[in-house]
Protein backbone atom coordinates (compact mmCIF):
# COMPACT_ATOMS: atom_id res chain seq x y z
CA UNK A 1 0.00 0.00 0.00
CA UNK A 2 2.88 2.60 0.61
CA UNK A 3 4.43 2.10 -2.41
CA UNK A 4 1.17 2.36 -4.12
CA UNK A 5 0.85 5.90 -2.41
CA UNK A 6 4.72 6.33 -3.31
CA UNK A 7 3.92 6.22 -6.79
CA UNK A 8 0.87 7.81 -7.04
CA UNK A 9 2.92 10.68 -5.55
CA UNK A 10 5.91 10.30 -8.68
CA UNK A 11 3.04 10.54 -10.76
CA UNK A 12 2.13 14.07 -9.74
CA UNK A 13 4.73 15.38 -9.32
CA UNK A 14 5.67 14.39 -12.99
CA UNK A 15 3.17 15.89 -13.84
CA UNK A 16 3.38 19.11 -12.37
CA UNK A 17 6.72 19.21 -13.90
CA UNK A 18 5.79 18.80 -17.41
CA UNK A 19 2.61 20.96 -16.94
CA UNK A 20 0.51 18.19 -18.56
CA UNK A 21 -1.56 17.04 -16.03
CA UNK A 22 -4.35 15.42 -18.66
CA UNK A 23 -1.81 13.02 -18.73
CA UNK A 24 -2.52 12.02 -15.23
CA UNK A 25 -5.20 8.50 -15.31
CA UNK A 26 -9.02 9.63 -14.99
CA UNK A 27 -9.10 6.99 -11.78
CA UNK A 28 -6.70 8.38 -9.44
CA UNK A 29 -7.61 10.28 -6.89
CA UNK A 30 -7.91 13.56 -5.97
CA UNK A 31 -4.67 13.80 -4.84
CA UNK A 32 -3.55 13.62 -8.26
CA UNK A 33 -4.82 17.00 -9.33
CA UNK A 34 -2.70 19.90 -8.98
CA UNK A 35 -4.13 22.78 -6.86
CA UNK A 36 -4.70 25.83 -8.99
CA UNK A 37 -2.54 29.04 -8.05
CA UNK A 38 -4.78 31.99 -6.84
CA UNK A 39 -4.73 33.89 -10.01
CA UNK A 40 -6.22 30.65 -11.85
CA UNK A 41 -8.95 29.35 -9.34
CA UNK A 42 -11.56 31.23 -10.76
CA UNK A 43 -10.53 30.31 -14.77
CA UNK A 44 -10.67 26.06 -13.32
CA UNK A 45 -14.11 25.26 -13.14
CA UNK A 46 -13.09 21.13 -14.52
CA UNK A 47 -15.10 18.83 -11.74
CA UNK A 48 -12.75 16.20 -10.44
CA UNK A 49 -13.47 12.41 -12.34
CA UNK A 50 -15.15 9.47 -9.72
CA UNK A 51 -13.21 6.65 -8.85
CA UNK A 52 -14.07 3.52 -10.53
CA UNK A 53 -16.88 2.03 -9.49
CA UNK A 54 -15.55 -1.62 -8.03
CA UNK A 55 -17.71 -4.51 -9.71
CA UNK A 56 -17.34 -7.19 -6.73
CA UNK A 57 -17.98 -10.32 -9.62
CA UNK A 58 -15.36 -8.59 -12.07
CA UNK A 59 -12.51 -10.71 -13.64
CA UNK A 60 -9.10 -10.13 -13.65
CA UNK A 61 -8.35 -8.97 -17.08
CA UNK A 62 -4.96 -10.16 -16.34
CA UNK A 63 -4.35 -12.91 -14.65
CA UNK A 64 -3.12 -13.62 -10.69
CA UNK A 65 -1.98 -16.66 -9.04
CA UNK A 66 -3.28 -17.46 -5.68
CA UNK A 67 -1.28 -20.07 -3.59
CA UNK A 68 -2.94 -22.23 -1.37
CA UNK A 69 -3.16 -25.94 0.62
CA UNK A 70 -5.62 -28.50 0.58
CA UNK A 71 -7.47 -30.99 3.38
CA UNK A 72 -8.52 -34.14 1.92
CA UNK A 73 -10.54 -36.93 2.81
CA UNK A 74 -9.43 -40.59 2.80
CA UNK A 75 -11.33 -42.09 -0.30
CA UNK A 76 -12.39 -39.23 -2.12
CA UNK A 77 -12.64 -39.81 -5.60
CA UNK A 78 -12.59 -37.28 -8.60
CA UNK A 79 -15.21 -37.68 -11.71
CA UNK A 80 -13.49 -39.67 -14.83
CA UNK A 81 -11.27 -36.40 -16.16
CA UNK A 82 -10.91 -34.97 -13.25
CA UNK A 83 -8.44 -33.80 -10.52
CA UNK A 84 -7.75 -31.73 -7.54
CA UNK A 85 -5.98 -28.95 -10.40
CA UNK A 86 -8.30 -29.75 -12.76
CA UNK A 87 -12.08 -29.62 -11.61
CA UNK A 88 -15.02 -27.12 -11.60
CA UNK A 89 -14.11 -24.93 -9.40
CA UNK A 90 -10.31 -24.90 -10.39
CA UNK A 91 -11.02 -23.94 -13.96
CA UNK A 92 -14.17 -21.33 -13.17
CA UNK A 93 -11.92 -19.22 -11.05
CA UNK A 94 -9.22 -19.19 -13.86
CA UNK A 95 -11.78 -18.09 -16.02
CA UNK A 96 -12.62 -15.28 -13.67
CA UNK A 97 -8.67 -14.62 -13.71
CA UNK A 98 -7.32 -16.50 -10.75
CA UNK A 99 -4.97 -19.00 -10.92
CA UNK A 100 -5.47 -21.25 -7.56
CA UNK A 101 -1.52 -23.44 -6.89
CA UNK A 102 -1.40 -25.29 -4.07
CA UNK A 103 1.66 -25.72 -2.32
CA UNK A 104 0.48 -29.16 -0.95
CA UNK A 105 -2.17 -31.37 0.12
CA UNK A 106 -2.77 -34.16 2.96
CA UNK A 107 -5.36 -36.13 4.42
CA UNK A 108 -7.32 -34.88 6.68
CA UNK A 109 -5.90 -37.26 9.59
CA UNK A 110 -2.36 -35.33 8.63
CA UNK A 111 -3.54 -31.75 7.74
CA UNK A 112 -3.65 -29.96 11.74
CA UNK A 113 0.36 -31.75 11.89
CA UNK A 114 1.22 -30.58 9.09
CA UNK A 115 -0.48 -26.97 9.05
CA UNK A 116 0.98 -26.37 12.54
CA UNK A 117 4.54 -26.92 10.84
CA UNK A 118 4.04 -24.56 8.20
CA UNK A 119 2.82 -22.05 11.11
CA UNK A 120 6.00 -22.99 12.90
CA UNK A 121 8.43 -22.05 9.73
CA UNK A 122 6.13 -18.95 8.32
CA UNK A 123 5.72 -20.92 4.85
CA UNK A 124 2.80 -19.54 4.29
CA UNK A 125 0.35 -19.78 0.97
CA UNK A 126 -1.86 -16.74 0.55
CA UNK A 127 -4.93 -19.11 1.12
CA UNK A 128 -4.97 -20.68 4.23
CA UNK A 129 -8.61 -22.81 5.07
CA UNK A 130 -9.68 -24.65 8.09
CA UNK A 131 -7.06 -23.42 10.04
CA UNK A 132 -7.70 -24.27 14.29
CA UNK A 133 -7.76 -21.08 16.77
CA UNK A 134 -4.67 -22.63 18.03
CA UNK A 135 -3.02 -21.87 14.84
CA UNK A 136 -5.02 -19.00 14.08
CA UNK A 137 -3.71 -17.56 17.80
CA UNK A 138 -0.03 -18.50 16.43
CA UNK A 139 -0.34 -16.69 13.39
CA UNK A 140 -2.35 -13.47 14.32
CA UNK A 141 0.51 -13.62 17.39
CA UNK A 142 3.72 -13.42 14.95
CA UNK A 143 1.71 -10.98 12.75
CA UNK A 144 1.72 -13.02 10.00
CA UNK A 145 -2.33 -12.61 8.80
CA UNK A 146 -3.81 -9.90 6.21
CA UNK A 147 -6.22 -7.89 8.70
CA UNK A 148 -9.20 -8.63 5.67
CA UNK A 149 -12.05 -6.39 7.35
CA UNK A 150 -11.17 -3.27 4.47
CA UNK A 151 -10.89 -5.94 1.22
CA UNK A 152 -14.47 -7.26 2.95
CA UNK A 153 -15.58 -3.49 3.01
CA UNK A 154 -14.71 -3.05 -0.10
CA UNK A 155 -15.37 -5.77 -2.10
CA UNK A 156 -17.97 -8.47 -0.48
CA UNK A 157 -21.10 -8.72 -2.93
CA UNK A 158 -24.70 -8.56 -1.90
CA UNK A 159 -25.16 -11.56 -2.00
CA UNK A 160 -22.47 -12.91 -0.34
CA UNK A 161 -22.95 -10.58 2.58
CA UNK A 162 -26.67 -11.33 2.72
CA UNK A 163 -25.27 -14.87 3.66
CA UNK A 164 -22.05 -14.62 6.12
CA UNK A 165 -23.96 -11.97 7.86
CA UNK A 166 -27.69 -13.59 7.68
CA UNK A 167 -27.79 -14.17 11.84
CA UNK A 168 -27.39 -10.59 12.21
CA UNK A 169 -23.25 -10.46 11.98
CA UNK A 170 -22.51 -12.62 15.19
CA UNK A 171 -20.77 -15.16 13.74
CA UNK A 172 -18.72 -12.93 11.30
CA UNK A 173 -18.54 -10.40 13.99
CA UNK A 174 -16.71 -13.01 16.72
CA UNK A 175 -13.69 -13.01 14.84
CA UNK A 176 -13.23 -9.03 14.91
CA UNK A 177 -10.64 -8.25 17.04
CA UNK A 178 -11.16 -5.25 19.75
CA UNK A 179 -9.21 -2.71 17.57
CA UNK A 180 -11.38 -3.52 14.76
CA UNK A 181 -9.43 -6.05 12.94
CA UNK A 182 -10.52 -9.13 10.90
CA UNK A 183 -7.46 -11.84 10.46
CA UNK A 184 -10.33 -14.83 10.06
CA UNK A 185 -13.00 -15.41 8.43
CA UNK A 186 -15.67 -18.01 9.73
CA UNK A 187 -16.93 -18.97 6.06
CA UNK A 188 -17.84 -22.74 7.07
CA UNK A 189 -19.89 -21.77 10.78
CA UNK A 190 -22.99 -22.74 11.38
CA UNK A 191 -26.24 -22.20 13.07
CA UNK A 192 -26.00 -23.31 16.62
CA UNK A 193 -28.75 -25.33 16.29
CA UNK A 194 -26.61 -28.07 14.06
CA UNK A 195 -24.21 -28.13 16.85
CA UNK A 196 -26.25 -28.92 20.08
CA UNK A 197 -27.26 -31.68 21.80
CA UNK A 198 -29.54 -33.81 22.05
CA UNK A 199 -30.46 -37.06 23.75
CA UNK A 200 -31.09 -40.38 21.44
CA UNK A 201 -33.07 -42.90 23.23
CA UNK A 202 -34.13 -46.82 21.29
CA UNK A 203 -38.00 -45.86 20.32
CA UNK A 204 -38.22 -49.57 19.76
CA UNK A 205 -37.03 -50.67 23.07
CA UNK A 206 -39.35 -47.49 24.69
CA UNK A 207 -42.37 -49.63 22.80
CA UNK A 208 -41.36 -53.16 24.02
CA UNK A 209 -41.04 -52.41 27.42
CA UNK A 210 -43.56 -49.45 27.58
CA UNK A 211 -41.98 -46.68 28.60
CA UNK A 212 -42.79 -42.83 27.98
CA UNK A 213 -39.50 -40.49 27.13
CA UNK A 214 -37.98 -38.96 29.90
CA UNK A 215 -38.91 -35.67 31.11
CA UNK A 216 -36.24 -35.58 34.78
CA UNK A 217 -32.96 -37.17 35.64
CA UNK A 218 -35.00 -39.83 37.19
CA UNK A 219 -36.95 -40.90 34.42
CA UNK A 220 -33.64 -41.00 32.77
CA UNK A 221 -32.03 -43.34 35.07
CA UNK A 222 -35.36 -45.73 35.32
CA UNK A 223 -35.02 -45.96 31.31
CA UNK A 224 -31.45 -46.73 31.92
CA UNK A 225 -32.14 -49.54 34.41
CA UNK A 226 -34.96 -50.62 32.01
CA UNK A 227 -32.25 -51.02 29.41
CA UNK A 228 -29.78 -52.88 31.09
CA UNK A 229 -31.92 -55.64 33.19
CA UNK A 230 -35.35 -55.53 30.80
CA UNK A 231 -33.61 -57.45 28.03
CA UNK A 232 -34.86 -54.84 25.71
CA UNK A 233 -33.26 -56.81 22.64
CA UNK A 234 -35.36 -59.87 23.65
CA UNK A 235 -32.31 -62.18 22.89
CA UNK A 236 -32.35 -63.55 26.69
CA UNK A 237 -28.92 -62.48 27.73
CA UNK A 238 -27.74 -59.22 29.77
CA UNK A 239 -26.02 -57.69 27.00
CA UNK A 240 -27.67 -54.41 26.78
CA UNK A 241 -26.38 -51.30 28.30
CA UNK A 242 -28.55 -48.15 28.98
CA UNK A 243 -26.07 -45.44 28.64
CA UNK A 244 -23.59 -45.15 25.88
CA UNK A 245 -19.97 -42.70 26.69
CA UNK A 246 -17.71 -42.65 24.01
CA UNK A 247 -14.78 -42.05 26.42
CA UNK A 248 -12.37 -43.29 24.47
CA UNK A 249 -11.94 -40.01 22.25
CA UNK A 250 -15.03 -38.13 23.41
CA UNK A 251 -15.50 -38.73 26.94
CA UNK A 252 -16.94 -34.32 27.83
CA UNK A 253 -16.73 -33.43 24.13
CA UNK A 254 -18.53 -34.42 20.86
CA UNK A 255 -21.21 -37.02 20.19
CA UNK A 256 -21.25 -39.86 22.73
CA UNK A 257 -19.80 -37.53 25.36
CA UNK A 258 -21.38 -36.79 29.23
CA UNK A 259 -21.55 -33.31 28.51
CA UNK A 260 -25.67 -33.89 27.95
CA UNK A 261 -25.75 -35.24 31.72
CA UNK A 262 -24.22 -32.21 32.62
CA UNK A 263 -26.97 -29.83 30.94
CA UNK A 264 -29.67 -32.11 32.71
CA UNK A 265 -28.28 -30.20 36.00
CA UNK A 266 -27.73 -26.67 34.05
CA UNK A 267 -24.03 -27.14 34.29
CA UNK A 268 -21.39 -27.13 31.42
CA UNK A 269 -17.96 -27.97 32.70
CA UNK A 270 -16.60 -29.23 28.99
CA UNK A 271 -14.24 -27.44 26.90
CA UNK A 272 -15.06 -26.59 22.97
CA UNK A 273 -12.66 -28.72 21.56
CA UNK A 274 -9.17 -27.72 22.58
CA UNK A 275 -9.20 -23.82 22.88
CA UNK A 276 -11.96 -22.38 25.42
CA UNK A 277 -15.09 -23.18 27.94
CA UNK A 278 -18.18 -22.14 28.52
CA UNK A 279 -19.05 -18.97 30.60
CA UNK A 280 -22.72 -17.79 31.79
CA UNK A 281 -23.81 -15.64 34.24
CA UNK A 282 -24.79 -16.90 37.84
CA UNK A 283 -27.11 -16.15 40.01
CA UNK A 284 -25.90 -12.70 40.70
CA UNK A 285 -25.64 -11.57 37.57
CA UNK A 286 -22.07 -11.96 37.26
CA UNK A 287 -20.24 -14.09 34.57
CA UNK A 288 -18.48 -17.36 35.94
CA UNK A 289 -17.33 -20.49 34.55
CA UNK A 290 -19.85 -23.11 34.15
CA UNK A 291 -17.62 -25.62 35.63
CA UNK A 292 -17.97 -24.00 39.26
CA UNK A 293 -21.68 -24.71 38.87
CA UNK A 294 -23.02 -27.29 41.88
CA UNK A 295 -24.63 -29.45 38.95
CA UNK A 296 -21.22 -30.49 38.06
CA UNK A 297 -20.89 -32.23 40.72
CA UNK A 298 -24.36 -33.49 40.88
CA UNK A 299 -24.06 -35.06 37.08
CA UNK A 300 -20.78 -36.48 38.35
CA UNK A 301 -22.64 -38.45 41.27
CA UNK A 302 -25.68 -39.85 39.20
CA UNK A 303 -22.92 -40.88 36.36
CA UNK A 304 -20.84 -42.43 39.52
CA UNK A 305 -24.27 -44.47 40.20
CA UNK A 306 -25.32 -45.79 37.09
CA UNK A 307 -21.84 -47.22 36.87
CA UNK A 308 -22.30 -49.11 40.01
CA UNK A 309 -25.44 -50.33 39.05
CA UNK A 310 -24.05 -51.58 35.50
CA UNK A 311 -26.02 -48.82 33.55
CA UNK A 312 -23.16 -47.90 31.66
CA UNK A 313 -20.46 -50.46 30.23
CA UNK A 314 -17.78 -51.30 31.80
CA UNK A 315 -15.00 -50.32 29.97
CA UNK A 316 -16.42 -47.14 29.12
CA UNK A 317 -12.91 -45.14 29.47
CA UNK A 318 -11.88 -46.99 26.56
CA UNK A 319 -14.65 -48.57 25.03
CA UNK A 320 -15.17 -47.89 20.98
CA UNK A 321 -18.83 -46.48 21.03
CA UNK A 322 -19.48 -47.42 17.56
CA UNK A 323 -18.95 -51.08 17.69
CA UNK A 324 -21.21 -51.12 20.84
CA UNK A 325 -23.93 -49.55 17.92
CA UNK A 326 -23.63 -51.82 15.35
CA UNK A 327 -23.86 -54.69 18.43
CA UNK A 328 -27.50 -53.37 19.16
CA UNK A 329 -26.17 -53.30 22.90
CA UNK A 330 -26.47 -49.03 23.46
CA UNK A 331 -30.33 -48.20 24.83
CA UNK A 332 -29.60 -44.32 25.10
CA UNK A 333 -26.39 -41.83 24.25
CA UNK A 334 -26.09 -38.12 23.56
CA UNK A 335 -25.53 -37.19 20.16
CA UNK A 336 -25.82 -34.54 17.15
CA UNK A 337 -28.48 -34.00 14.68
CA UNK A 338 -26.10 -35.56 11.72
CA UNK A 339 -25.68 -38.92 13.39
CA UNK A 340 -28.44 -40.76 11.52
CA UNK A 341 -25.82 -40.88 8.84
CA UNK A 342 -22.91 -42.22 11.25
CA UNK A 343 -22.73 -44.44 12.93
CA UNK A 344 -26.37 -45.51 13.50
CA UNK A 345 -26.90 -46.85 9.58
CA UNK A 346 -24.56 -49.93 11.30
CA UNK A 347 -27.27 -50.98 13.19
CA UNK A 348 -29.90 -50.67 10.76
CA UNK A 349 -28.39 -52.41 8.02
CA UNK A 350 -28.00 -55.34 10.86
CA UNK A 351 -31.20 -54.77 12.52
CA UNK A 352 -33.97 -53.00 10.13
CA UNK A 353 -36.41 -52.74 12.96
CA UNK A 354 -33.91 -50.88 15.17
CA UNK A 355 -35.73 -46.85 15.78
CA UNK A 356 -34.12 -44.00 17.75
CA UNK A 357 -36.21 -41.00 19.29
CA UNK A 358 -34.77 -37.57 19.35
CA UNK A 359 -35.34 -35.58 22.41
CA UNK A 360 -34.30 -32.21 24.34
CA UNK A 361 -32.48 -33.25 28.08
CA UNK A 362 -34.53 -34.59 30.77
CA UNK A 363 -34.36 -31.41 33.56
CA UNK A 364 -33.01 -32.56 37.24
CA UNK A 365 -35.84 -29.91 38.73
CA UNK A 366 -38.20 -28.18 37.96
CA UNK A 367 -36.19 -25.73 36.02
CA UNK A 368 -36.75 -26.67 31.91
CA UNK A 369 -33.13 -27.56 30.21
CA UNK A 370 -31.59 -24.92 27.86
CA UNK A 371 -29.56 -26.55 24.97
CA UNK A 372 -25.57 -24.85 25.80
CA UNK A 373 -24.23 -23.03 22.50
CA UNK A 374 -20.45 -23.02 22.77
CA UNK A 375 -19.65 -21.01 19.54
CA UNK A 376 -20.34 -21.65 15.54
CA UNK A 377 -17.16 -22.67 14.89
CA UNK A 378 -13.61 -24.10 15.75
CA UNK A 379 -11.97 -23.50 12.04
CA UNK A 380 -11.31 -20.51 10.19
CA UNK A 381 -9.91 -19.66 6.35
CA UNK A 382 -7.63 -16.63 6.75
CA UNK A 383 -4.90 -15.21 4.41
CA UNK A 384 -1.40 -14.09 4.68
CA UNK A 385 0.25 -11.13 5.36
CA UNK A 386 1.95 -11.62 1.93
CA UNK A 387 -0.26 -11.99 -0.33
CA UNK A 388 -0.40 -9.75 -3.14
CA UNK A 389 -3.71 -9.91 -4.62
CA UNK A 390 -6.27 -10.33 -0.78
CA UNK A 391 -9.27 -8.77 -2.83
CA UNK A 392 -9.02 -11.84 -4.74
CA UNK A 393 -10.21 -13.94 -1.58
CA UNK A 394 -12.95 -12.17 -1.86
CA UNK A 395 -13.86 -11.76 -5.01
CA UNK A 396 -13.74 -15.87 -4.82
CA UNK A 397 -16.22 -15.72 -1.76
CA UNK A 398 -18.29 -13.46 -4.23
CA UNK A 399 -18.34 -15.85 -7.06
CA UNK A 400 -18.56 -19.22 -5.07
CA UNK A 401 -21.89 -17.76 -3.33
CA UNK A 402 -23.75 -17.08 -7.15
CA UNK A 403 -22.40 -20.52 -7.93
CA UNK A 404 -23.83 -22.25 -4.95
CA UNK A 405 -26.89 -19.61 -3.34
CA UNK A 406 -27.29 -17.44 -6.28
CA UNK A 407 -30.30 -16.92 -8.77
CA UNK A 408 -28.45 -18.92 -11.64
CA UNK A 409 -26.45 -20.44 -9.22
CA UNK A 410 -25.51 -24.78 -11.20
CA UNK A 411 -26.12 -26.98 -8.10
CA UNK A 412 -25.38 -30.40 -10.29
CA UNK A 413 -22.08 -28.68 -12.26
CA UNK A 414 -20.63 -27.23 -9.19
CA UNK A 415 -21.92 -28.77 -5.91
CA UNK A 416 -22.18 -32.54 -7.15
CA UNK A 417 -19.91 -33.80 -10.01
CA UNK A 418 -16.35 -33.55 -9.58
CA UNK A 419 -15.68 -35.23 -5.92
CA UNK A 420 -17.04 -37.66 -4.07
CA UNK A 421 -16.13 -39.93 -0.82
CA UNK A 422 -16.32 -43.61 0.02
CA UNK A 423 -19.56 -42.73 1.80
CA UNK A 424 -21.01 -41.60 -1.24
CA UNK A 425 -21.41 -37.96 0.19
CA UNK A 426 -21.20 -34.94 -2.07
CA UNK A 427 -18.10 -32.97 -1.49
CA UNK A 428 -16.57 -29.75 -2.82
CA UNK A 429 -13.34 -29.31 -5.06
CA UNK A 430 -13.70 -25.85 -4.47
CA UNK A 431 -10.49 -24.39 -2.70
CA UNK A 432 -12.94 -23.46 0.49
CA UNK A 433 -15.98 -23.32 0.80
CA UNK A 434 -18.85 -20.99 2.22
CA UNK A 435 -21.55 -21.97 3.89
CA UNK A 436 -24.82 -20.30 4.52
CA UNK A 437 -25.35 -20.62 8.34
CA UNK A 438 -28.76 -21.10 8.05
CA UNK A 439 -28.35 -23.58 5.02
CA UNK A 440 -29.46 -27.04 6.67
CA UNK A 441 -32.41 -25.41 8.61
CA UNK A 442 -33.81 -24.07 5.18
CA UNK A 443 -33.00 -27.29 3.54
CA UNK A 444 -34.74 -28.97 6.48
CA UNK A 445 -38.16 -26.85 6.19
CA UNK A 446 -38.25 -26.91 2.58
CA UNK A 447 -37.95 -30.87 2.19
CA UNK A 448 -40.27 -31.48 5.27
CA UNK A 449 -42.95 -29.09 3.93
CA UNK A 450 -42.22 -31.33 0.50
CA UNK A 451 -43.24 -34.43 2.21
CA UNK A 452 -45.92 -33.19 4.36
CA UNK A 453 -47.52 -32.04 0.93
CA UNK A 454 -46.24 -34.68 -1.40
CA UNK A 455 -45.15 -31.69 -3.49
CA UNK A 456 -41.53 -31.47 -4.31
CA UNK A 457 -41.91 -28.71 -7.40
CA UNK A 458 -40.47 -25.82 -4.81
CA UNK A 459 -36.96 -27.84 -4.19
CA UNK A 460 -33.73 -26.92 -5.38
CA UNK A 461 -31.60 -29.36 -7.28
CA UNK A 462 -29.60 -29.50 -3.87
CA UNK A 463 -32.66 -30.09 -1.39
CA UNK A 464 -34.54 -33.15 -4.30
CA UNK A 465 -32.16 -35.80 -3.95
CA UNK A 466 -33.32 -35.55 0.15
CA UNK A 467 -37.02 -35.87 -0.84
CA UNK A 468 -35.95 -38.65 -3.71
CA UNK A 469 -34.38 -40.89 -1.26
CA UNK A 470 -37.19 -40.43 1.53
CA UNK A 471 -39.70 -41.73 -1.49
CA UNK A 472 -38.00 -44.87 -1.92
CA UNK A 473 -37.60 -45.23 2.07
CA UNK A 474 -40.93 -45.26 2.24
CA UNK A 475 -41.45 -47.53 0.51
CA UNK A 476 -38.74 -50.03 0.86
CA UNK A 477 -38.03 -49.30 4.85
CA UNK A 478 -34.47 -51.12 4.40
CA UNK A 479 -33.57 -48.77 2.55
CA UNK A 480 -30.67 -47.11 5.33
CA UNK A 481 -29.68 -44.06 2.45
CA UNK A 482 -33.28 -43.31 2.69
CA UNK A 483 -33.54 -43.61 6.29
CA UNK A 484 -31.16 -41.37 6.76
CA UNK A 485 -32.60 -38.77 4.60
CA UNK A 486 -36.17 -39.32 6.72
CA UNK A 487 -34.88 -38.86 9.97
CA UNK A 488 -32.86 -35.67 8.99
CA UNK A 489 -35.90 -34.20 6.67
CA UNK A 490 -38.96 -35.85 7.10
CA UNK A 491 -40.18 -33.77 9.62
CA UNK A 492 -41.41 -36.20 11.87
CA UNK A 493 -41.81 -36.10 15.45
CA UNK A 494 -38.93 -37.59 17.27
CA UNK A 495 -36.66 -37.33 14.20
CA UNK A 496 -33.41 -35.39 14.97
CA UNK A 497 -33.79 -33.07 11.91
CA UNK A 498 -37.22 -32.07 13.11
CA UNK A 499 -35.82 -31.46 17.36
CA UNK A 500 -33.07 -29.49 15.99
CA UNK A 501 -34.39 -27.48 12.89
CA UNK A 502 -37.83 -26.97 14.17
CA UNK A 503 -38.73 -27.98 18.07
CA UNK A 504 -35.57 -25.40 19.48
CA UNK A 505 -35.37 -22.22 18.90
CA UNK A 506 -32.27 -20.24 18.56
CA UNK A 507 -33.59 -17.94 21.12
CA UNK A 508 -34.01 -20.57 23.80
CA UNK A 509 -30.19 -21.87 23.33
CA UNK A 510 -27.92 -20.63 26.28
CA UNK A 511 -25.43 -18.88 24.36
CA UNK A 512 -22.09 -18.99 26.04
CA UNK A 513 -20.99 -15.21 27.18
CA UNK A 514 -17.43 -15.67 25.39
CA UNK A 515 -18.37 -15.52 21.96
CA UNK A 516 -15.64 -15.22 20.16
CA UNK A 517 -11.72 -16.46 18.76
CA UNK A 518 -10.02 -17.54 21.73
CA UNK A 519 -6.95 -16.07 22.96
CA UNK A 520 -3.32 -16.97 23.87
CA UNK A 521 -4.10 -17.87 27.35
CA UNK A 522 -7.09 -20.23 26.17
CA UNK A 523 -4.95 -21.71 23.42
CA UNK A 524 -2.08 -22.07 25.69
CA UNK A 525 -3.84 -23.51 29.06
CA UNK A 526 -7.37 -25.39 27.72
CA UNK A 527 -5.56 -28.66 26.20
CA UNK A 528 -4.08 -29.17 30.28
CA UNK A 529 -7.66 -28.33 31.14
CA UNK A 530 -8.95 -31.00 29.34
CA UNK A 531 -6.60 -33.72 30.10
CA UNK A 532 -7.45 -32.67 34.14
CA UNK A 533 -10.82 -32.89 33.72
CA UNK A 534 -10.65 -36.08 31.98
CA UNK A 535 -9.00 -37.93 33.52
CA UNK A 536 -10.66 -37.06 37.25
CA UNK A 537 -14.17 -37.40 35.52
CA UNK A 538 -12.92 -41.32 34.41
CA UNK A 539 -11.86 -41.64 38.34
CA UNK A 540 -14.93 -40.73 39.11
CA UNK A 541 -17.41 -42.23 37.56
CA UNK A 542 -15.25 -45.65 37.72
CA UNK A 543 -15.86 -45.16 41.60
CA UNK A 544 -12.14 -44.71 41.79
CA UNK A 545 -12.50 -40.94 43.42
CA UNK A 546 -14.92 -39.23 45.35
CA UNK A 547 -17.28 -36.76 43.47
CA UNK A 548 -15.99 -33.88 45.84
CA UNK A 549 -12.23 -34.43 44.20
CA UNK A 550 -14.06 -32.06 41.43
CA UNK A 551 -13.34 -29.58 43.70
CA UNK A 552 -9.33 -30.27 43.74
CA UNK A 553 -9.42 -29.95 39.94
CA UNK A 554 -10.90 -26.86 39.88
CA UNK A 555 -8.81 -25.41 42.38
CA UNK A 556 -5.58 -26.90 40.03
CA UNK A 557 -7.27 -25.16 36.91
CA UNK A 558 -7.37 -21.80 38.75
CA UNK A 559 -4.06 -21.94 39.13
CA UNK A 560 -3.06 -23.18 36.39
CA UNK A 561 -4.57 -20.18 34.36
CA UNK A 562 -8.76 -20.52 35.03
CA UNK A 563 -8.84 -17.76 37.50
CA UNK A 564 -6.40 -15.16 34.93
CA UNK A 565 -8.91 -16.57 32.10
CA UNK A 566 -12.08 -16.09 33.75
CA UNK A 567 -11.24 -12.56 35.13
CA UNK A 568 -10.13 -11.92 30.88
CA UNK A 569 -13.55 -13.03 29.87
CA UNK A 570 -15.33 -10.80 32.58
CA UNK A 571 -13.48 -7.72 30.90
CA UNK A 572 -14.61 -9.23 27.75
CA UNK A 573 -18.31 -9.51 28.60
CA UNK A 574 -18.49 -6.14 29.87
Amino acid sequence: MKRKRLNQYMIVTCCLMLSVLSACSSSTSSENSASPSASSKAENTTTPSKPTAIDPLGKYSTPITITAVRRTVQGQKYADGQSMDNNSWINYYKDMGVNVKYSWSVDATQFENKMNVAVSTSDLPDLMPQITGSQASKLIKGDQLMDMKPYLDKYLSPLAKQILYSDGGSIMNATVTSDGKQYLLPLTAADMRADIKSLWIRKDWLDKLNLQVPKTTQDFENIAKAFTEGDPDGDGKADTYGFGIAGKNNLILDWGGTDGVFEMFHAQPGPWWDESLFYEKDSSGKIDWSGNKPGVKQALSLLQDMYKKGYLAKDFGTADLPQDFAAGKVGMYIGRWWQAGWPLPDLKKKDPKSDWIVVGMPSSDAQPTKPYGYRPGNVYTAVSKNSKNPEAIVKMINWYVEKVYGPNADFQHFNNSDITNNMGDTALAAPFQVIDPYQQAKDYAAVSAAVKSKDPSKLNPSQKPHYDEIQKYQQDPTYVVGWTDWMNYSGVDGTPGKYHFETVQESNILKNAFFNVPDDLMVSKVPAYKKMAEEIMTKIIYNQAPVDDWDKTVNSWNQLGGAEILQDVQKYVK
